[in-house]
This record gives C-alpha cells, structure tokens and sequence, in this order.
C-alpha cells in the first residue's frame, strides 16, 4: 500500500490502517464469511418444509376456481334430475290413467282416485290430491309426456 501523500486521505478501514497484517483480517473475514454462510445454509435446511406466501396464494387460487366449477355444475345436474324425476311421475300417472281408462272407459279427475283406487301405491312427488287429470288425454296439470 503506498503511503499517503499530502493532499490525500487514508482510508481508516483499511488493514494497513488497523495496525493488523493483512494474512490476518483476510482470514477473519473468510471464518465470518463462512459463518455467515453456514448459518444460512443451516436456516434454509430447516425451513424447507413450508410453503411461501405467493405459493400459498395459487393454490387457494385455484381451490377457489375449481369449487366454482363444481359448484356451478352441480347446480345444472341438479336441475336435469328434478325435470327427470318430474317426467317420470308424469308418465307413472299417465300409464295409471291409461290403465284406469281401460277399465272405466274415462279417465279419473285427480291423481288422488288414481291412490284411492290402488293404481297408484303413494302420491308422486310434486303431485297433491287436487291435481286435476286432463279428461281427454288422461295427462296431469303440468305433464307433457
């Protein structure tokens, strides 16, 4: 290291400036850097089984679109089975009045003499007593089968 000249300043920090020899701080610095390093390897191995933040983040993200979907999709299945589950009642009464009409040669006047009179075992689902049967087609209110 040159020796300062007027007009030039010494930098305090230096090795030389400490009074220390070189070989010295250098090898200091090399056991703290070490140090340093090992420490942070030595977190970073303990902390490696959590997840971070953003991760976190996505995979709430993309929980959240999937329940969408399913949810959505549900909702449209739900809606098939209830108008299939009508369609059906409406052709179990209609064959009971067909068969009742076979016998009688009318049709009954609600869904309720259809029960009474055994062609049916229980009242359909959404169905009353007071549904009215169609006189001519031998169809429920509402049925279109």
């Amino acid at each position: 290291m040159e020796a300062p000249t007027a007009g030039t300043v010494r930098d305090p920090l230096s090795p030389g400036a400490r009074g220390l020899p070189i070989t010295f701080i250098q090898a200091k610095e090399s056991i703290m850097l070490n140090n340093a390093i090992a420490r942070s390897r030595q977190l970073r191995k303990n902390n490696e089984g959590g997840f971070t933040l953003i991760e976190l983040l996505i995979v709430i993200t993309v929980l959240g679109i999937l329940a969408a979907i399913v949810v959505f999709g549900v909702g449209t299945f739900r809606q098939d089975a209830t108008d299939t589950a009508k369609a059906t009642s409406c052709k179990t009464v209609s064959t009971a009045a067909e068969a009742w009409n076979a016998k009688n040669g009318n049709y009954p006047a609600t869904v309720q003499a259809l029960v009474t009179a055994k062609y049916l075992k229980s009242l359909p689902d959404g169905m009353t007593t007071t549904t009215p049967i169609d006189g001519t087609t031998g169809l429920a209110t509402g049925c279109t089968v």
